[in-house]
């Protein structure tokens, strides 16, 4: 989900409705996971900011990505939030 609200900033004006809905369908599974296992939010916090530096590295070899912009896990999951 991270590398694709990474993708979406350099992809929304081509892509966006590909991206959008990727997105929109890894937020869902996330919210799965985390109703079933609420405990797991807290790992997730804890890994995350590694986990977007890893997804960001990997973007940047495609796409024209800073190293200056972190979006935090409480962002990633907002389902009103694309990168605008």
């Amino acid at each position: 989900m991270v590398a694709s609200l990474n993708y979406w900033e350099s992809e929304k004006e081509r892509n966006y409705k590909h991206w959008k809905a990727e997105v929109i369908t890894f937020r869902s599974r996330i919210a799965r996971l985390l109703k079933r296992n609420p405990s797991f939010k807290k790992y997730m916090q804890e890994i995350y900011p590694e986990i977007f530096q890893d997804v960001v590295k990997s973007a940047q070899v495609e796409f024209k990505i800073g190293n200056d912009n972190f979006i935090s896990l409480d962002k990633a999951l907002d389902e009103n939030y694309f990168g605008l």
